[in-house]
This record gives structure tokens, sequence and C-alpha cells, in this order.
């Protein structure tokens, strides 16, 4: 542990003194970094998970949200990629016919994914 007095700190929930790279760090508004989070690593992540689960409708809609906007914007790529998935895992056979069906179905997007 640290040996000197000034590298400790006090958690608020467990009071026990650790070393200051026990907390997690903050910045402040002037873009410095202080000590100034009361809580230990592992009293902060205690913490949150406390509050993710009093609040689980809350975080399950925020997800659902995010998840919305992101897959709003970024369409185009999201079906990229499931359409190369897709035709890595089909058989050596079934490949050429597949590749023939996303021509005509997305013939904008088939330069890019098979070039």
């Amino acid at each position: 542990m640290a040996e000197n007095t000034e590298d400790l700190k006090e958690c608020q929930l467990c009071h026990q003194m650790l070393p200051k790279e026990q907390f997690y760090k903050r910045k402040d508004r002037n873009g410095e970094y202080n000590w100034t989070v009361s809580y230990c690593g592992k009293c902060d992540l205690k913490k949150a998970n406390l509050s993710r689960e009093k609040k689980k409708e809350y975080y399950k809609e925020y997800h659902k949200e995010q998840n919305q906007k992101y897959y709003n914007k970024n369409k185009d790529k999201i079906k990229k990629s499931r359409i190369y998935y897709y035709y890595n895992n089909l058989p050596i056979n079934k490949k050429e016919e597949y590749k023939e069906k996303i021509k005509n179905k997305y013939p904008d997007l088939f330069h890019e994914i098979f070039n």
C-alpha cells in the first residue's frame, strides 16, 4: 500500500483508506483531473449496479432507443455486414446463386460488398 498518507484517500462507503489510484478520476469544469469522487472503484461499481437494478425499465427503454438510433444511422453498414456474414456461412454451391440474388435486389450495395 501507499507509504505516504497524502497518497491515501478514504472511501465514503466502505470507509477504507486506499491509494488514490483505486479511485476513478473525474474532470472538473476547468478540464483538470481531481480526486473529488468519494467512492473507490469497487464501491462505485456496486453503486452503479444497484442503480441499474432499481431502474430496470428505464435502462431497457434507453437501450432500445439507442439501438434504434444506431440502426437508423447505419442501415447500409448493418445491411452490408449481414449480407456478407450470411454469404460467408453458405455452402460453396449456393454462394453464386446468392450473389446473383443480391446483385438483383441491391445493385448499389453489391459492388461495395463483393468487390
